[in-house]
């Protein structure tokens, strides 16, 4: 009898154990998208090279109140890594991601005047801004 109870406590044990860790395979897969903004297109789109983005601004806009608040990890976990990534005074960052194809997609070094989303991020790094541009951000 008490084996039959220390095997019925290493299955529950094991089945714990295995509900965890699915849990948290799960939690560090990205969502597919946020509203109407496809961030599967989004994120395979580096650079805006591909010239897809473009066509996700509007989705972007209408998901921004959404997004304000979050952190640069969860940011950087939904969108991909930022195209460029500034660390300005007092520990402000900003993220940029193109959103339209220029002179960045053949030479990483040019400054593009192409259009960008600008993330800024508070000393926190918690997302208090999106604005889209064409000039660089100072």
């Amino acid at each position: 009898m008490l084996k039959f109870a220390a095997k019925v406590l290493v299955m529950r044990f094991i089945s714990k154990i295995s509900f965890c860790l699915l849990l948290l395979a799960s939690s560090c897969t990205p969502p597919s998208s946020i509203g109407g903004l496809d961030l599967e297109i989004w994120r395979g789109d580096r650079g805006a090279c591909k010239g897809q983005r473009a066509a996700l601004e509007e989705n972007l806009v209408s998901v921004k109140p959404g997004l304000l608040g979050k952190s640069s990890n969860e940011i950087g976990r939904l969108f991909g890594a930022p195209d460029i990534q500034q660390l300005g005074k007092r520990n402000l960052k900003t993220y940029i991601y193109f959103l339209e194809s220029g002179p960045h997609c053949t030479d990483k070094k040019l400054v593009s005047q192409s259009k960008k989303a600008v993330f800024r991020f508070n000393a926190v790094s918690l997302l208090t801004e999106i604005n889209i541009q064409q000039a660089m951000p100072e």
